[in-house]
This record gives C-alpha cells, sequence and structure tokens, in this order.
C-alpha cells in the first residue's frame, strides 16, 4: 500500500490494515484510516485489490464526517457492490468507475463531491486539503482496465 501525506490510498494489497497497524500503530491507523480523503485501485489484480474489501468495512463501524471516494476499475466496481451491498453511501464511501472522461485531465478532489456531514477540525483539514490538490489518471498497458496516478501537486486557486 502507499500512503501519502495528502489522504490518498494508492492500492489496498494483503493485509493493508494490519501492516498499516504495524507501522503507526492501531491508534494512529484509525486515525489515518478516517482522515483519508480518496482511494484509487489502479487495477484489478489480486495483489492490488484483495483488502480493499476489509478497509471499506472498517468504514461500517468508524463512521467519517465527510464522503471517502474510491476510485477503481469498471469490473471492481460491480464486485465491490454485490459483495458489500447498496449501503456503502451510509457507511461514508462513494464509488466512483474509472471511466474515459476521468482520464489524463487533473481532477480536483472537490469534483469527487467529498461532502461534509457536519463541521469539525478534522472537516477543515480535509476541504482545504480537497480544494488545493488534485490528481491525473493515465491508463497504463499493465493489464486491460490499468491505471496510474500522479499528483500533480498543490493546485492554484484559478
Amino acid at each position: 500500500c502507499c500512503l501519502i501525506s495528502s489522504g490518498i490510498l494508492l492500492d489496498c494489497g494483503c493485509n493493508v490494515l494490519r501492516r498499516l497497524s504495524q507501522l503507526v500503530g492501531t491508534e494512529q491507523r484509525d486515525t489515518i484510516l478516517r482522515r483519508l480523503l480518496l482511494i484509487v485501485i489502479s487495477h484489478p489484480h489480486f495483489d492490488h485489490y484483495s483488502y480493499l474489501l476489509d478497509v471499506l468495512c472498517f468504514f461500517k463501524t468508524h463512521r467519517r464526517s465527510f464522503l471517502l471516494p474510491v476510485l477503481l476499475p469498471i469490473p471492481l466496481v460491480q464486485y465491490t457492490m454485490h459483495v458489500l451491498g447498496n449501503d456503502l453511501l451510509s457507511w461514508g464511501i462513494r464509488l466512483v468507475p474509472i471511466q474515459e472522461g476521468l482520464l489524463n485531465s487533473i481532477l480536483p478532489l472537490r469534483s469527487f463531491d467529498v461532502i461534509s456531514a457536519q463541521h469539525c477540525e478534522e472537516e477543515q483539514i480535509s476541504e482545504r486539503l480537497k480544494n488545493g490538490i488534485g490528481i491525473r489518471l493515465f491508463r497504463t498497458h499493465h493489464c486491460q482496465h490499468s491505471y496510474a496516478i500522479v499528483i500533480p501537486g498543490y493546485m492554484s486557486e484559478e
């Protein structure tokens, strides 16, 4: 897994929750997960997606104050909905299929409807981050439905 300071989790491979706990401790892991702004699954290979369901189930009991967009290849959207059901919005999760319209242009995090539910200090931090960070998705040749993510840095207010 790759977790960066902007609150983006890139891929959810084998035992991501346990490995994150080993790195920072369980309490800090839970704080990090509650502050995530975005999860991106790069492609539907087991070593990149296998523990996404565990991460999403974390939010069933650890509610968020704003929605967490999860960008993933189209086949994984259907699979995730089949396994976890249609209740994901009530957990604070929005699945966003990676489609042609999302590719190659800078997408500010605010474009993924990171909607706050209540006012708190964490929300103010996330609000500043999502307004200043964008991502760019590119198709790769690794496999069908495979994408790379680039974070161009903080965007101007224009």
